[in-house]
């Protein structure tokens, strides 16, 4: 396609011979010839520049090159799209795959997918457009136990899981069917690998859970909340809408929404940072304390001699 085409579907502004042709997308390291590059800063724009690239998408104030410019204001919203352009997606084709489980009662929607070895258990109810990946288990037992002396007795998990339209659920995910009422993943949501969603969650619209997360029982998500990898959640926990919680941050309280936290326990992303400038410098700050006291012990010891 035409470099005037392509900055036309990414929305950006064209700087440069529009009538170069491309035909694919490289990264800045390994450009192809006739393919395009993206460079997000002055080290990345240099090397666009001196590599095979037939056209380069820049976030950056440059007006020149000797190649033609794709101006946008996000370079990975733009890698997004040219990647879709020039890659279409291969949807998993709607239908239940052999291997897979699906227990007596399920309510499946329109187009879904159930990839090689999923389990859906009793009950369940998907939404239209669900695609879930190989190996996952929706509706497994929560867990849950209350003692008994010194016994431990296992609480009956009789509710059920809802998911809802276009959610994506990736491989070997266990999402566990509530103790009473329902497991919730609304509309929009995707989730990672490896991830474990206990008894009674309720996870918000459009919310991403990366891989390795693991989010305890009765948890509540809001909309658009980015969850990173190795995110870890007590439970009873709410997280408002629009929050970021950055990678193997532990939540052990509620969180307001819109705001990015980090650590464990997790924080704002400012009080963190200040929290980690104050950890890496603790060696230091120790010894310091430890002449500090030695100092005060001859202090004492002089003292205790002049009088």
């Amino acid at each position: 396609m035409k470099v005037s085409d392509l900055a036309q579907q990414l929305g950006g502004e064209l700087i440069g011979d529009g009538d170069v042709q491309v035909h694919g997308v490289s990264p800045v390291d390994a450009v192809k010839p006739g393919h395009v590059t993206l460079a997000e800063n002055e080290q990345f724009f240099a090397k666009a520049e001196a590599s095979d690239a037939a056209a380069i998408v820049v976030s950056l104030p440059v007006d020149q090159s000797r190649k033609p410019l794709i101006r946008v204001r996000k370079t990975t919203l733009a890698l997004a799209k040219m990647l879709a352009i020039f890659h279409p997606a291969q949807k998993p084709e709607p239908g239940v795959h052999p291997t897979a489980f699906v227990g007596a009662g399920v309510d499946l929607g329109g187009g879904v997918h159930i990839g090689p070895n999923a389990v859906v258990r009793d009950g369940a109810t998907i939404g239209d457009r669900v695609v879930i990946h190989s190996g996952t288990v929706v509706g497994s037992d929560g867990f849950g136990y209350a003692l008994d002396g010194a016994t431990r007795v296992k609480i009956p998990q009789v509710g059920t899981v809802v998911i809802e339209d276009d959610v994506e659920i990736g491989a070997n995910v266990a999402i566990d069917r509530s103790t009473l009422g329902a497991t919730v993943i609304k509309r929009g949501t995707k989730i990672d690998n490896l991830v474990q969603i206990a008894h009674n969650v309720v996870i918000g619209e459009n919310t991403v859970v990366c891989g390795l997360v693991g989010i305890s029982g009765s948890v509540t998500i809001g909309d658009n909340v980015t969850l990173a990898g190795q995110v870890g959640m007590a439970d009873h926990v709410t997280i408002g809408s629009n929050a970021t919680i950055g990678a193997q941050s532990g939540v052990t309280k509620d969180l307001e929404g819109g705001k990015y936290y980090l650590g464990s326990p997790a924080v704002p992303i400012g009080l963190a940072s200040r929290q980690y400038a104050v950890w890496a410098n603790l060696p230091e700050l120790s010894r310091r304390v430890r002449e500090l006291e030695k100092q005060l012990e001859e202090l004492k010891r002089r003292s205790t001699q002049s009088r």
